[in-house]
C-alpha cells in the first residue's frame, strides 16, 4: 500500500483525474517552450552534493558529485527520462545527485539529443560515446554503472547491449526506474492499471516519435526484444500503480532467462517516477537508499594517488 503522503502527492497532481502527459506531439516551439519551463522550476539539489556542466565523448551533461568523493576514480552514467522528447540533466538534477550521495559515486547525467533533436538511434549513439570516452580516460568498466528512469531506464539496458555488442566491457551494473523499455507499448499494465501519469495514448505519441518511422522491436529502441545474454547485474525499480509495469516484469524475465542476475521491486501503489515528483516520499527515501547500496556494492571504487 501507498504511503499516505504519496496519496496526497497524487492528488495534488491529477487534480479530477487529469494526465499530464500529451497523447499529441507538441509544436517544436512547443516542446522549446516546454524544457526551458521544465528547467525554470527543477527542484534543488540536495545539500553536499556539486553540480557542473561538462561534456564527454562530444556530449554534453552535468556532473554531481557528492562531497568525499572528489578522490575517487569511479561514476555514474545516469539518462533522463521523459519520454525522448522532455527532460534534462538540469529538470531531473534532484534524482541523479541523491542517487550519487546514496551511493557515494559522482554522476554524469548525460544532456543525450531527444526525438526533435534527432530521434533513434540519436540517444543510444550519445549514451555509447559518454562510456567510450569513460573507458578512454582509463576509467575500469567495473568502476562504471549505469542507471536511468523512464526512457532513461530503457535507455541505460539498450547502452548495455550496444556496448556487448560493440565489443567493450561492460559497466559493472545497472540500475532502472519506472523503465520504458518497449517501443510497440504492448505491455497488459498500459490498459490494465489506473495510472494517473502516464497513458497508452501518450506511450504512443512519444514511441512514435522517438522512432520516426524505425522498427518498434529494433533491441536498441526497444530492449525488451534485445538479446540481454552477457549482461552485469541489474536492479530494476517500478511502481505498482504506472502503465510501465509490464515493461519491467517482462524485460525482468528475459534478462534472467538470458543467465543475468536481476532484481525487481514492485513498489506498492506507486506512481510512474515517483522519485521524481516526491522526493521525500517514504517510498523514494527507500527506493534511493536501496539503489544506492545496489550500486556501491557492484561498483568498484579507486582512491586516487595521494587522495
Amino acid at each position: 500500500m501507498a504511503s499516505t503522503q504519496h496519496d496526497v502527492l497524487v492528488e495534488e497532481l491529477t487534480p479530477g483525474g487529469r494526465r499530464p502527459t500529451p497523447d499529441v506531439k507538441p509544436s517544436p516551439e512547443g516542446l522549446v517552450a516546454a524544457r526551458a519551463a521544465m528547467e525554470e522550476f527543477a527542484l534543488p539539489i540536495d545539500a553536499g552534493v556539486a553540480s557542473e556542466a561538462a561534456s564527454l565523448g562530444g556530449v554534453p551533461g552535468i556532473w554531481f558529485r557528492p562531497d568525499g568523493t572528489e578522490d575517487i576514480d569511479a561514476a555514474i552514467i545516469y539518462f533522463h527520462g521523459g519520454g525522448f522528447m522532455f527532460g534534462s540533466p538540469s529538470n531531473t538534477g534532484h534524482v541523479t545527485a541523491r542517487l550519487a550521495k546514496a551511493a557515494g559515486i559522482p554522476a554524469f547525467s548525460v544532456d543525450y539529443r531527444l526525438s526533435w533533436q534527432a530521434p533513434f538511434p540519436a540517444p543510444v549513439e550519445d549514451a555509447l560515446a559518454v562510456y567510450r570516452a569513460l573507458l578512454d580516460t582509463g576509467l575500469e568498466p567495473e568502476c562504471i554503472a549505469l542507471a536511468g528512469d523512464s526512457a532513461g531506464g530503457g535507455l541505460a539496458i539498450s547502452t548495455l547491449v550496444a556496448a556487448r555488442d560493440a565489443g567493450l566491457a561492460l559497466p559493472s551494473c545497472a540500475y532502472t526506474t519506472s523503465a520504458f523499455t518497449d517501443c510497440t507499448v504492448s505491455g497488459e499494465s498500459v490498459t490494465g492499471i489506473d495510472d494517473p501519469i502516464v497513458s497508452g495514448d501518450g506511450l504512443l505519441m512519444l514511441a512514435d516519435a522517438y522512432l520516426d518511422g524505425a522498427d518498434p522491436t529494433d533491441p536498441l529502441a526497444s530492449p525488451l526484444f534485445a538479446d540481454l545474454h552477457g549482461l552485469p547485474p541489474l536492479l530494476l525499480h517500478v511502481g505498482g500503480r504506472e502503465a510501465l509495469l509490464d515493461d519491467t516484469i517482462r524485460v525482468a524475465d528475459r534478462a534472467r532467462a538470458a543467465g543475468v542476475e536481476v532484481t525487481v521491486e514492485v513498489i506498492d501503489g506507486a506512481i510512474h517516477i515517483w522519485q521524481y515528483f516526491g522526493p521525500d516520499l517514504p517510498e523514494t527515501v527507500a527506493s534511493d537508499a536501496d539503489a544506492g547500496r545496489f550500486l556501491t556494492a557492484h561498483t568498484r571504487l579507486i582512491p586516487r594517488p595521494g587522495g
